[in-house]
């Protein structure tokens, strides 16, 4: 017994060896309030990580701020004393990228009397970018950014730019890159939302960007907009308001937006080329919707389609207003399996929907409002669809239609003045002879249909049938 605290000595001993050394204890988060808006050689943080935004001369710059919170662990807070300019030093260069959790909030300076952000950073040459997020988890809000290469770069995940509450919005305008650039699969779960891409702070004119948003290298499950009064307006850039493109960028969202539009007044503000493109193997992703938490697009005036899908497969376009773009409304181009449902698609310069290429199959066209565009309503080209042939309207009146298509498909009836399909009424199915029925009110004056066969391929619309409608003359009496 007489050896037991030499023992116990021993052991305490044995045990602690095989901790690790002790380091000094990590950072706690912290809050940092820009105080200037100078930005020169001096600008860094005197003294990175000792929880102080100061610079040499006692400065909190925002070089110095975003430095201090990248030596702290945990979700950190930038805020601003008061309005100001920041004009990033050209020579000094970019600002270091935000590596850890971080609240870029300049809501609080908001300048409530002209509804526009109070904070400008400008980047002054576009010669680098802006705000740079390798970082998760971080917030951007109610900056004006311009004179960058791409003015926010997203690469890690669940990150917000932008909101619909006052003061968030971001206005990013002005940049020879990308507005808003998503990028990479670590490039998750980010929401853009609420902001101006590609229109003046005002909001009643274009200052372009390059493109507006861009999705890429594998970057998925992210949400442009949102449910209705949370979407951006994204207009004005001189190539595509929102690219979407490359293998594995999928299952993103766009709802709510308003694509080619300004956000004051009423001039144009198209985008240069498509408003949506959607290219190069991406999938699944959704341009609108009828659910709770995500709304239809305003998608009008762009320089070419509307919505382009080309080399992609399995997309929804659904519930979203696309108008007076020139070219089609949609384009379909060697893509498969996409669906066309429940859209407004009026006034395009060429066709509603055009479908072109003998990989561009399985294309569903439902229950559209498809009316006044200069080509056709539907147009398959080049073996878009395998060429399916549109139905026969043999007999149509108020109360319904009836003719011939292909065997077992579905045939899907419209109202229109001309030779589209203005309002939507219904489908019968063709039995094994080709021969269908419809019994519904059809409002005319001319009914159209479409074919939609087991693989999803929808046809043109057939030739038009004039309802004929009975001329009562009034009944004249003649004196003799």
């Amino acid at each position: 017994m007489k050896h037991k605290p030499l023992l116990t000595l021993l052991t305490l001993l044995a045990l602690l060896s095989g901790l690790p050394a002790m380091g000094p204890a990590p950072a706690h988060a912290a809050s940092f309030t820009v105080n200037t808006p100078t930005d020169d050689a001096a600008a860094h943080d005197a003294s990175p990580g000792d929880g102080i935004c100061a610079d040499a001369l006692g400065r909190c710059t925002l070089r110095a701020a975003i430095e201090e919170a990248n030596a702290h662990v945990g979700a950190d807070t930038i805020t601003f004393a008061s309005s100001m300019y920041i004009l990033l030093n050209t020579t000094v260069g970019a600002l270091p990228d935000i590596t850890d959790p971080l609240r870029l909030d300049a809501s609080s300076v908001w300048d409530a009397a002209n509804n526009q952000p109070g904070v400008t950073l400008n980047g002054g040459n576009r010669s680098f970018p802006g705000l740079v997020l390798p970082a998760d988890n971080c917030e951007v809000y109610g900056l004006f950014l311009i004179n960058f290469t791409d003015a926010v770069g997203v690469y890690g995940a669940y990150n917000t730019i932008g909101g619909s509450l006052q003061g968030q919005r971001n206005v990013i305008a002005s940049n020879s890159g990308v507005g808003v650039l998503i990028n990479g699969s670590a490039a998750h779960h980010n929401v853009v939302r609420g902001n101006w891409i590609g229109l003046s702070i005002t909001g009643d004119s274009i200052q372009s960007n390059s493109y507006g948003v861009v999705m890429a290298g594998g970057a998925s499950d992210n949400t442009i907009g949102g449910a209705f009064g949370q979407g951006n307006y994204i207009s004005g850039n001189t190539v595509a308001g929102i690219s979407i493109t490359g293998n594995n960028t999928d299952r993103n969202r766009l709802g709510a937006n308003y694509i080619g539009t300004p956000a004051v007044g009423s001039s144009k503000a198209g985008n240069g080329e498509a408003g949506v493109m959607i290219h190069l193997g991406p999938r699944y992703t959704h341009v609108g919707g009828s659910s709770g938490d995500l709304g239809g697009n305003w998608i009008a005036h762009n320089g070419q389609e509307g919505v382009l899908i080309m080399d992609a497969h399995e997309h929804w376009v659904e519930a979203n207003i696309i108008f007076s773009n020139q070219a089609a409304g949609v384009s379909i181009l060697s893509g498969a399996g996409n669906q066309i449902l429940s859209n407004s698609i009026v006034g395009n310069t060429s066709h509603g929907v055009l479908v072109d290429g003998s990989t561009a199959t399985g294309n569903l066209i439902l229950a559209n409002r498809i009316t006044g565009n200069g080509g056709q309503g539907i147009k398959l080209t080049n073996g878009g669809n395998a060429g399916r042939a549109a139905p026969v309207i043999t007999a149509a009146s108020a109360g319904g239609a009836s003719g011939t298509g292909c065997a077992g498909c579905l045939v899907h009836l419209y109202s229109d003045n001309a030779d589209e399909g203005e309002t939507y009424h219904g489908f019968a199915t063709a039995n094994a002879s080709g021969q269908w029925s419809y019994t519904g009110a059809l409002a005319g004056p001319n009914v159209t249909a479409t074919n939609t066969d087991a693989g999803n391929n929808t046809s043109e619309f057939s030739a038009p049938f004039s309802i004929k409608k009975k001329v009562f003359l009034p009944f004249v009496v003649r004196n003799r």
